[in-house]
């Protein structure tokens, strides 16, 4: 695309030089010329040099025409050979410019891959932390069960903590009641015993009376 604008300005410039330079601006004298002071090396012209636009005169500065052809297209190459070294300087530029971006989009993509592999290691963690999750909420199921089946062995317990209170206190009230009946059967042999004495005696005093 450079290429073609290069080409473009020599052609532009080529054939500006080809034109003739009476075609430049500028106003005119009562002969039909006039004086350049303004841009005159553009149209091959010395600064203060008169010439003609209606073709009088020419004879006169045919000399004075054919060097400011001869200008014209010195200074013709000199402004395309500038053109030229203006876009070789912009082609300079563009080319360190993309290159830069070259660079940065090294820099990009590298960064981009850095944070594709953060991404995938945080899967990968996020992966691990899931199977952790699992595994504490199938440990934690297995010691609500744990807790489950020590309550019950803790309501056995007080059951058997209490069956055996309840022996305790059936066996208390046994010896209460063997204490009873013994205390009872001492009573009732001593009273018995006691009426055998009393009838015994008794006895004794009415064979002594007989």
């Amino acid at each position: 695309m450079r290429y073609i604008k290069v080409f473009i300005l020599m052609g532009f410039f080529i054939f500006s030089s080809t034109l003739n330079v009476n075609a430049h601006p500028g106003n005119t004298d009562s002969n039909g010329g006039h004086t350049c002071r303004t841009n005159c090396e553009k149209w091959g012209l010395e600064y203060g040099e008169y010439h003609y636009h209606n073709g009088r005169g020419s004879e006169s500065s045919s000399n004075s025409t054919d060097q400011g052809s001869t200008n014209s297209g010195r200074s013709s190459e000199s402004e395309l050979s500038a053109q030229i070294s203006e876009l070789k300087t912009e082609n300079s530029k563009l080319k360190n410019s993309l290159k830069r971006e070259q660079d940065e989009n090294e820099k990009l993509d590298s960064k981009i891959l850095s944070l594709e592999n953060e991404n995938d290691k945080l899967k990968e963690d996020k992966e691990e932390v899931s199977d952790r999750k699992k595994e504490l909420n199938k440990k934690e199921e297995e010691l609500n069960q744990l807790k489950e089946e020590i309550a019950a062995e803790n309501k056995k317990l007080e059951s058997v903590k209490k069956m055996k209170n309840e022996v305790k206190t059936c066996s208390a009230e046994v010896k209460q009641k063997e204490k009873e009946k013994n205390v009872a059967y001492g009573v009732a042999a001593i009273i018995f015993l006691g009426i055998g004495i009393f009838y015994f005696t008794r006895r004794k005093k009415k064979k002594s009376k007989v």
